[in-house]
């Protein structure tokens, strides 16, 4: 088990490193033609469009890569397993204990690269003044709910179709939610509280908006549990497995 650990968290951070290169780069280019300043270059990063803190890659690009690292990093629990546990409520909880750990490590990865790498080419003193690594903080823990709804979604998803289709249909909701927030702009979407570092960075959103945007996903994970232990009951707990 800690050898999975091991070897998904090594894979994940040659996976975020090169894609920062492949994102942030060209924004780099543009600082050094004198296109934009320092502090623009730091916004741009994590702008909602493009770069490496951005809602296509929150929503869209890491979706498969993380559901994948997700059922990597867990414990598959068989039948037998599953019968000698004290009620479906024990395995609800440890699944989702094992989604809570599994979104936090690959949430904090991501953006340990996009701290160390920020910190590499933008001075501190800008940093601080912006107030990014407060931002930052506030970003992440945002970002580790999105996950574990995220985490959540799949295995309702999975119960109805099964791990590989399960992908699939949570890829195919995600790329239609992105087009939405993206393109029709149709009032809020669940998108709308991903990437609360570039809002902030921007001063479009204030404290309130962020206590609001963490309630809201907040209440969307209790209405997702709700709906994962209703579909988990309705069961035939012979016939099915998850991973635990």
């Amino acid at each position: 088990m800690r050898y999975r650990w091991l070897k998904g968290g090594a894979i994940l951070i040659v996976f975020f490193a090169v894609d920062w290169i492949a994102s942030d780069i060209p924004y780099i280019s543009a600082y050094k033609n004198g296109m934009i300043n320092l502090k623009e270059l730091v916004i741009n990063w994590s702008n909602d469009s493009s770069g490496y803190q951005s809602l296509l890659e929150y929503g869209l690009i890491y979706m498969i890569p993380y559901i994948l690292f997700l059922n990597a990093t867990a414990r598959y629990s068989t039948v037998v397993s599953m019968l000698r546990r004290n009620g479906r409520r024990d395995l609800l909880k440890e699944d989702f204990k094992s989604i809570a750990i599994s979104a936090a490590v690959f949430c904090l990865l991501h953006e340990s690269i996009a701290c160390f790498m920020t910190c590499i080419f933008i001075p501190e003193d800008i940093l601080f003044e912006i107030r990014w690594f407060r931002f930052e903080m506030v970003h992440l823990f945002s970002l580790i709910l999105f996950y574990m709804n995220t985490g959540v979604l799949y295995r309702i998803l999975s119960m109805f179709s099964g791990a590989v289709k399960g992908i699939g249909l949570l890829f195919g909701l995600c790329a239609a939610e992105f087009y939405v927030t993206t393109v029709m702009s149709s009032g809020w979407q669940p998108y709308c509280d991903v990437v609360l570092l570039y809002r902030l960075l921007i001063n479009e959103i204030t404290c309130p908006d962020v206590l609001l945007a963490i309630f809201r996903q907040a209440v969307f994970m209790f209405i997702l549990l709700i709906a994962e232990d209703a579909v988990f009951s309705g069961k035939d707990i012979l016939e099915f497995e998850i991973f635990t």
